[in-house]
């Protein structure tokens, strides 16, 4: 496998590559990640599988838009391609460093900064007049899910109808909720538009921020990994932190002071997150639907 590999870095890298050695990278549940050490250069990672190419197409997509917001740094995509039948993401390794004593104050910043970004430019396959909407230019995936992100200029409609419907479609069909739970959901969809309804513009959003989701580099900066893109409302962006690794008062203080939130943020955050605890409980099984429950009842 190294000599066709060889031959791929060889091209991403546009200058001769040998790989000497490699590590595995713990922690992935997708793919196969490894650290890649080559002759003359600084190491490379990899993300590898045999059957997901559309998922790496995805990742580098929004890899891409993310730099090109000049916000927050994410890994350089160098190239993706195929070794041996498998799909092979090749990205910038990021050396790993120690968060500085301002990390969280400087990422509640750059996040609300990102947030701020409304349009990418044309070669990121995104107009100004498709960025007034919510939505992307291509569904995309959070972890193995797919993500529906057709154009929408309604929050709530999008919300509902690419986001909280499939997940409800997929669990119906693998019987993992009954015909009281699809109730109380289909309430709750015809009661999202007074919830949830917006007058501010989309936002580019990581679509998958949690503590999982990012790396400390050399700088003691916050380097942003494994989007699921979007062009959302920055509420949603702000639920999952709360739900999964947690991250400090902080953080929040300063996002918040750099780009001020409705009054009522924190009472939403729970429909924000009922969406990820439905596709972790499609993922995973009904463990998670507790948890549904709980947030379509109190809704």
């Amino acid at each position: 496998m190294n000599e066709e590999l060889n031959q791929l870095l060889t091209r991403f890298c546009n200058r001769p590559v040998r790989v000497t050695g490699e590590q595995i990278c713990q922690g992935g549940c997708i793919h196969n990640t490894r650290i890649v050490h080559v002759d003359n250069g600084q190491p490379l990672v990899i993300k590898s599988s045999p059957a997901a190419q559309e998922i790496l197409a995805c990742e580098a997509d929004g890899l891409d838009a993310l730099s090109a917001s000049n916000v927050i740094r994410t890994p350089q995509v160098l190239g993706l391609g195929e070794v041996q039948g498998q799909a092979c993401l090749v990205l910038e390794f990021i050396e790993p460093g120690k968060a500085t004593h301002t990390f969280w104050t400087r990422f509640g910043e750059q996040l609300a900064e990102l947030h701020r970004v409304c349009s990418l430019p044309d070669d990121n396959l995104i107009t100004k007049v498709q960025a007034t909407y919510f939505g992307w230019h291509q569904d995309n995936f959070i972890g193995s899910t797919p993500q529906l992100n057709t154009w929408h200029d309604s929050w709530p409609e999008f919300f509902i109808e690419c986001r909280l419907q499939p997940q409800l479609h997929w669990l119906q069909q693998k019987k993992i909720v009954d015909s009281s739970f699809i109730k109380q959901s289909q309430r709750l969809f015809s009661r999202l538009d007074a919830l949830i309804a917006t007058d501010e513009p989309p936002s580019l959003l990581h679509g998958d921020l949690w503590s999982g989701n990012f790396l400390v580099d050399t700088s003691g900066q916050a380097v942003l990994i494994d989007p699921a893109v979007y062009f959302g409302n920055r509420e949603a962006e702000l639920a999952l932190p709360f739900l999964f690794g947690g991250f400090p008062t902080s953080f929040f203080e300063a996002y918040t002071a750099y780009w001020p939130l409705n009054d009522a943020w924190k009472s939403r955050i729970a429909l924000y997150q009922l969406y990820h605890l439905m596709n972790h409980a499609n993922l995973f099984g009904p463990s998670y639907l507790a948890q549904c429950v709980d947030i379509l009842a109190r809704y």
